[in-house]
């Protein structure tokens, strides 16, 4: 049986406005907040369970706004997954998805990144303007989950957060069987793991911590 990892970094991309911070903060604190300062970059960590089993969540609530991308893209080196936001309620930031997208892919130098594609606003239906099969058909090009949030109703908070984690534990899962069938064998992930870590003790400096 795997022994899954009891820490992932999760980094969250898309938009300014789309509500990354109030999704975050409904996640690791229970509450709603309607009116948010403009993120730079916030770190918080957050122990929940999925599926049974206890895992601590490092989440990186990364820029949306344009004169923060340089720094965006560096931390996004962070991430092990990513959740990809944008409203339902807002062309421009479902437009603006294959630009977080591309990121991430600069960022990562292994194929299989865990993502999930993430509608945020659900609870607004007169101001939608993107379908959920638009947004699944998005996701499904990307080889990514969908699923559509509230974060003021609390739907699919824990969800969309614990659907990447799935991810994640596949990932090992598949490693791990894959190192008994060779154990000479390194994946890109693995031989890159030694620098991510030392990109982390330096980049993390720039990011604010909230530990809840």
């Amino acid at each position: 049986m795997t022994r899954f990892s009891s820490h992932y970094e999760i980094a969250l991309c898309g938009g300014g406005g789309v509500g990354k911070s109030a999704l975050v903060l409904k996640f690791v604190k229970g509450q709603f907040v309607e009116e948010y300062d403009p993120t730079i970059e916030d770190l918080y960590r957050h122990q929940f369970h999925v599926d049974g089993k206890s895992t601590c969540l490092e989440i990186l609530d990364t820029a949306g706004q344009d004169e923060f991308r340089a720094i965006r893209d560096q931390m996004l080196h962070l991430g092990q997954g990513f959740l990809l936001l944008f409203s339902v309620t807002d062309r421009g930031s479902f437009q603006e998805l294959t630009s977080s997208y591309e990121a991430i892919q600069r960022s990562k130098d292994f194929e299989s990144v865990p993502l999930v594609v993430v509608g945020t606003k659900c609870d607004l239906v007169d101001r939608r303007q993107i379908s959920p099969e638009e947004g699944k058909a998005q996701a499904d090009l990307w080889g990514a989950e969908y699923v559509e949030t509230s974060a003021l109703d609390n739907i699919n908070v824990q969800e969309c957060f614990a659907m990447v984690v799935r991810q994640l534990r596949a990932i090992e899962d598949e490693k791990e069987n894959g190192s008994k069938k060779g154990k000479g064998k390194k994946s890109k992930r693995q031989s890159g793991s030694k620098d991510e870590s030392k990109k982390k003790k330096s980049l993390l400096n720039q990011a604010q911590c909230t530990i809840l």
